[in-house]
């Protein structure tokens, strides 16, 4: 956009040397020079100066746009990568990038930040929690499993055979008899007094007929069993809620 300026400044005694309509007469100011230059907006400046005097006059040129506000813009991603370690645990780390443009007249500049954050927790899928002691004796007699090692199927069939009377039923929280367990060998008619409502996977039985309820107070669905049992196959996993020996 052109914007066409005008600007007459007059000192000294130009106007009484240049009087109006004398500019460049020989009879008012005879020594008048003027000298024209370019301004910064493409203007062109005239000065004109003689007798104890000048005149600037500017005329043309264009009016600069107004500056442009730099411009800002951020993006942010998130990944998350698990791996397995050789002494089993198992690591966790969460990476997030975040990347900023900032756009200037001048210029563009990007900034990256990224920041990682790795968790190492025991991987309890590859290698399951060894089986907690279970000990029971009596005069003569004593059976015990449980400790560094995970029981099989096989393990108890070499024990001593418990007196008559004993009975006791095992409640563990993970299928094939892993992972926290608790030993009953009374009627129970709230495992949450126990802190094992709804959480059973796997029972054992070492001794007696035990019946596993859904509902406390040996209410819902129940299911008797006089050995080994999976809650799963059972449609009982992670419901039982009470426990009592039914037959010895």
């Amino acid at each position: 956009m052109k914007a066409w300026l005008k600007v007459i400044i007059v000192a000294g005694a130009v106007g009484a040397a240049m009087p109006s309509g004398a500019a460049g007469q020989t009879g008012g100011c005879p020594n008048i020079t003027t000298t024209t230059s370019i301004g910064p907006n493409g203007e062109t400046i005239t000065r004109r100066e003689g007798c104890g005097g000048y005149e600037i006059t500017s005329s043309g040129g264009q009016v600069p746009p107004p500056a442009t506000p730099p411009s800002r813009s951020s993006n942010a991603n998130s990944s998350t990568t698990t791996t397995t370690n050789d002494d089993g645990t198992r690591t966790r780390t969460e990476t997030r990038t975040e990347t900023t443009t900032e756009s200037t007249p001048g210029g563009t500049t990007t900034e990256t930040r990224t920041r990682s954050t790795s968790v190492t927790t025991p991987d309890f899928d590859s290698q399951p929690l060894p089986l907690p002691p279970i000990r029971a004796s009596g005069q003569g007699w004593s059976i015990g499993v449980g400790g560094a090692d995970t029981p099989d199927d096989d393990d108890f069939d070499d024990f001593p055979q418990p007196p008559p009377d004993f009975a006791r039923i095992v409640l563990f929280d993970r299928a094939n008899f892993r992972g926290r367990s608790i030993g009953i060998t009374q009627d129970t008619p709230n495992l949450e007094r126990r802190r094992f409502a709804d959480v059973a996977s796997a029972a054992r039985v070492q001794g007696g007929v035990w019946e596993l309820c859904s509902e406390p107070n040996f209410g819902g669905t129940c299911v008797e069993t006089g050995a080994a049992l999976d809650l799963e196959s059972a449609s009982l996993n992670d419901t039982v809620a009470s426990v009592r020996r039914v037959r010895p």
